[in-house]
């Protein structure tokens, strides 16, 4: 918990299982309202390389952040949170080179006023939880209107109708009403963001994805793990076409009964494209870690 500092940096920190909720009776900051950063009145915090697991908690946000000018956030993973990061009024904010993977309910809130800019740019953002996102629930949801500026993100859809592809959640800040909106119509609206609809292909998840379509094709495997995941499947296809609901690579990674491992490694992006174009966690920054 951080209130009226400045010049602060955070990095290399791991949250695992942190559960502590206690509803707040304001919807912003105060004391009461657990984050597992809790930023209040502050200016020029950097948050880098932090790693928030939250599989198998009730996973309150990784960052709550008020009034905090000239705020970063790069090469952090989140997993499994309800809103991840909540920004309300912090003018110079930056999110770069992170990954939000299985968002429960969103991947950050923004709530800046006009003329409080914030970037966001080079992030990987998977889709949420599948009842959330069937539901039409966005992936990013934005007040409107910051001064934001979009720059080459990387999304992970599932595969869902056209028309239910939404990536934003814009609310109107005079009525309070809230309407989705897909990459295409929010870039036909702000014009274009240099952001892809793709497979990151994360390092820690392509290995057992391979082998799971190995075994779906051939039958057989010597991975326990992977003729569970087979079963399942077939057992689904009996009853109704298609895969389970929920089955997504992301999916895979958080399963906590594959055992697989869960590292910033586990999300290197792999697929070429994304790669190219810097998109996701920079390997590089990751050279004095050490990964089993």
């Amino acid at each position: 918990m951080v209130s009226a500092k400045s010049h602060l940096r955070f990095d290399g920190l791991y949250f695992v299982r942190f559960d502590k909720i206690r509803p707040p009776r304001a919807f912003y900051w105060n004391p009461e309202r657990p984050g597992e950063f809790n930023l209040y009145r502050c200016r020029d915090i950097a948050i880098t390389r932090c790693f928030s697991d939250g599989r198998g908690a009730a996973a309150p946000p990784f960052i709550l952040a008020w009034l905090v000018d000239d705020l970063s956030v790069r090469n952090c993973v989140t997993t499994y949170k309800n809103a991840n990061m909540e920004f309300n009024n912090c003018p110079g904010l930056r999110i770069e080179n992170n990954v939000f993977a299985c968002p429960l309910i969103n991947a950050f809130v923004l709530d800046n006023k006009a003329g409080q800019d914030a970037v966001v740019k080079n992030n990987i953002f998977t889709d949420n939880l599948f009842k959330k996102a069937a539901l039409n629930i966005a992936l990013l949801a934005v007040e409107s209107p910051p001064a934001l500026t979009l720059r080459d993100n990387n999304f992970f859809l599932r595969a869902l109708p056209e028309e239910e592809r939404n990536v934003f959640f814009l609310v109107d800040h005079s009525t309070r009403t809230g309407r989705g909106v897909s990459l295409p119509a929010f870039e036909k609206e702000a014009g274009a963001t240099g952001s892809i609809i793709a497979d990151p292909v994360f390092a820690g998840v392509a290995p057992m994805m391979k082998a799971f379509d190995e075994a779906m094709l051939s039958g057989n495997t010597n991975d326990a793990r992977v003729a569970r995941l087979v079963m399942a499947v077939k057992e689904h296809q009996k009853k109704q076409q298609g895969m389970p609901a929920g089955w997504f690579p992301p999916d895979f990674l958080m399963n906590t009964n594959l055992n697989l491992k869960y590292d910033f490694d586990a999300f290197f992006a792999t697929n070429p494209e994304v790669v190219k174009r810097g998109i996701g966690l920079q390997p590089e920054v990751f050279n004095d870690f050490i990964f089993d």
